[in-house]
């Protein structure tokens, strides 16, 4: 069991790199259909702040309320993070097509028109960033045993999460879309997510069997001793 703690803090690392790599990408695509940084950036940080903050109410009440185990929840939340961004493509595509199609058929006045793409994207983005919200307090419910160790294991789960965060802002904003476009930048993100996801998966087994283990470990005891 030892091992298992450094292992989930890498791996939470690796999960707010591709957080905020995604970040960077839709900030960079958005552009495209918005036409200014100002309502791009705008946008994209009041859905991810907006969704961090509703994933971790809800899932911090749901793992707490919740008998299944907190690192397999985490594991559904990051292949739920990387199947959104495996479709984000497709939902860019879409979401064009419904502005251009409000621009000719509802309106064109550029305020009401930012407003509702404004309204369109960031519904789109809170699907995501709601999900990524929710890990820090899923992982912070598989460390936390008793109420003391709370603030020491958010704090630490929080500051590994934040060091993740600026080198995927790092990598991505300044070498891997400059060397590898978009669409490969996408797709490491994606495949962080889904490794991510099963490395806490097959955590979850272990923790699962150990746990078992331990808690028969006293009746074959009983067992033994009444013989």
């Amino acid at each position: 069991m030892r091992y298992i703690k450094p292992i989930v803090w890498l791996i939470f690392i690796f999960s707010g790199a591709s957080s905020l790599i995604y970040e960077v990408i839709w900030m960079r695509q958005l552009t495209l259909i918005f036409g200014s940084t100002v309502f791009a950036t705008s946008t994209v940080l009041t859905a991810f702040m907006a969704g961090l903050a509703l994933g971790s109410y809800y899932f911090g009440r749901k793992i707490d309320e919740s008998t299944q185990s907190p690192l397999r929840l985490y594991a559904l939340l990051e292949a739920g993070i990387g199947a959104f961004c495996l479709v984000w493509p497709l939902i860019l595509a879409a979401l064009g097509a419904i502005y251009v199609l409000i621009h000719r058929n509802v309106t064109s006045e550029f305020y009401t028109l930012s407003l509702i793409r404004f309204v369109l994207t960031f519904g789109v983005l809170l699907i995501p960033s709601t999900l990524m919200g929710g890990t820090l307090p899923v992982l912070t419910r598989f460390f936390v045993k008793r109420l003391e160790q709370l603030g020491t294991n958010i704090g630490i789960l929080y500051a590994l999460n934040t060091f993740g965060a600026v080198v995927g802002t790092v990598a991505a904003g300044f070498f891997l879309i400059e060397a590898l476009g978009i669409r490969w930048t996408l797709g490491i993100g994606i495949a962080i997510n889904f490794g991510v996801a099963a490395v806490a998966l097959a955590l979850a087994q272990k923790v699962s069997v150990t746990e078992a283990t331990e808690a028969d470990e006293p009746r074959r005891r009983d067992t033994t001793s009444g013989i």
